[in-house]
């Protein structure tokens, strides 16, 4: 399950108050549902279609950092300490998403359930950037690559082989694991004629995430 996974984490009786409080509203694909640095304090809950969590460079240039689909949840940080908020949230496709104000998003928090979810989940967050800042300072390019593949096969199930559904560009690739998109076309070439992985259609299968993953100690041949 993603950190990002909301309603996968309730129990049903804290999912029924969350969906009892929630505003349905329809988003448009490329409009953004969240605005970096807005003010606003509401909660978004994905119920249908995919939306990208957007983060912003210092140069000004936006940087596709996490994809997520129904059930993913957006905007606790800024209900809780009240701060603008730190990235932006895009639909991907177009999306049915539920808004959960403030007040409600509070008096959801005085519920145990409720407050572990969201717990979880900013737990979850804190690990991941944890993860990052050591693949950033350890970890060769192609390395960096296999993890952010492997992360991104994690919602394909518990098998061995997994599909990326919506594979990012190798731009965005480049941009989540530090580093430029030639050196990201470049492994994925490789990685594709040891057949490691495979292009099929719109999705990028992985045949055996376990052999994908010994070929992180393994470098790759000159």
């Amino acid at each position: 399950m993603s950190y990002f996974d909301l309603i996968a984490a309730l129990e049903p009786d804290d999912l029924a108050a969350l969906r009892e409080r929630l505003v349905e509203r329809d988003y448009r694909r490329g409009v953004e549902m969240i605005s970096y640095r807005d003010r606003s304090r509401s909660l978004l809950v994905l119920l249908t279609g995919y939306a990208r969590v957007v983060i912003h460079g210092a140069d000004g240039r936006m940087v596709d950092y996490h994809e997520a689909g129904p059930g993913a949840a957006f905007g606790e940080i800024a209900a809780i300490d009240g701060l603008a908020r730190s990235a932006s949230v895009v639909a991907a496709t177009d999306v049915r998403a539920g808004l959960l104000r403030l007040e409600d998003f509070e008096t959801l928090m005085a519920r145990p359930g409720f407050s572990k979810a969201i717990l979880l989940r900013l737990t979850g967050q804190v690990r991941s950037m944890i993860e990052r800042i050591h693949e950033y300072s350890t970890m060769l390019v192609r390395d960096r690559l296999i993890r952010e593949l492997l992360r991104m096969a994690a919602d394909s199930g518990e098998g061995d082989a997994a599909v990326i559904g919506r594979p990012p560009t190798h731009f965005d690739l480049a941009a989540r694991i530090s580093s430029h998109r030639e050196a990201v076309s470049r492994e994925m070439s490789r990685l594709a004629k040891e057949g490691l992985v495979k292009r099929e259609g719109r999705t990028l299968a992985i045949p055996s995430r376990e052999r994908l993953e010994d070929e992180m100690t393994a470098p790759p041949e000159a």
